[in-house]
Order: structure tokens, then C-alpha cells, then sequence
């Protein structure tokens, strides 16, 4: 896959697939554009299920933190069974971060959500069939 490609891939009305392949780790974005279907596909049930309706409540979200390939995960110290790995999970920031958190705890279906930091980005990961609705503060 070509940059211009994960750019113009729409995940759902808000989020393109790039903004969850890039990174600052320029040296590994050929990896990261290797990821297979099937976690792009996770990637857009993520969006449409959790980020987009917290977009609509809350308005513009960076995600800080989306697919990580391998090589990436171990580099950034991620977990080996990492959500991340699997195009499961992202990191974000938002305006009011705290009410979006909440709205996301009592309004959605999640696997995991996590205040990291406290309240710097939020943590949040869906799987369909596995969703959990665990809540961690970090």
C-alpha cells in the first residue's frame, strides 16, 4: 500500500486509515503500511463503534497512537499481545478528554478503555464478540 492510498482510505465519515498507520518512527513506515485486511477492517469497526460517535460528541480527535506493526510495538515498549498489534485499539486526544472518557464508559461497547496518564490521552480498543467494557486508570 502507497501513503496516498491509506490517505484517501476512509475508515468512516472522519477517519482516514493513515492517521492510524503513521508515525514518528519514519524508518518503519514501509512496515506499517503492510498491515493485513483484516486489521484494517478492525481498525474501521473501531471507528464507526467508538471513535466516530466520540468525534460526533466532542468534536476533532488526534489519535496518537493506532496500528502498530511489530517491529513498532517493540519499539515503543508495547505489550506482545498489544491491541495495537491487531489494528484493535488506538490512543486519542480530545477536547474535554474527561467527559469523552465517561460518555465513552457509559454510552458505547469497548474491550478495554484506560486513562492513561491522567487524562493526557485515552486508550480505547473494540472487538467485536469481545468486548468487555474493562475500564483502567494508569
Amino acid at each position: 500500500m502507497y501513503i496516498s492510498t491509506a490517505k484517501r482510505l476512509w475508515l468512516s465519515n472522519n477517519f482516514t486509515l493513515w492517521e492510524f498507520l503513521r508515525t514518528f518512527h519514519g524508518d518503519l513506515i514501509e512496515k506499517q503500511l503492510q498491515i493485513p485486511l483484516e486489521y484494517i477492517n478492525n481498525l474501521q469497526r473501531l471507528c464507526v463503534n467508538v471513535l466516530q460517535p466520540v468525534r460526533n460528541n466532542f468534536g476533532a480527535v488526534e489519535i496518537t497512537s493506532g496500528y502498530r506493526c511489530e517491529e513498532l510495538n517493540n519499539r515503543v515498549g508495547g505489550s506482545p499481545t498489544s491491541d495495537h498489534s491487531k489494528g484493535l485499539a488506538a490512543d486519542f486526544r480530545c477536547q474535554n478528554i474527561e467527559a469523552a472518557l465517561e460518555f465513552i464508559k457509559n454510552n458505547l461497547e469497548f474491550k478495554q478503555l484506560i486513562d492513561e496518564n491522567g487524562l493526557s490521552w485515552i486508550h480505547v480498543s473494540f472487538e467485536a464478540g469481545n468486548n468487555k467494557k474493562q475500564v483502567f486508570k494508569i
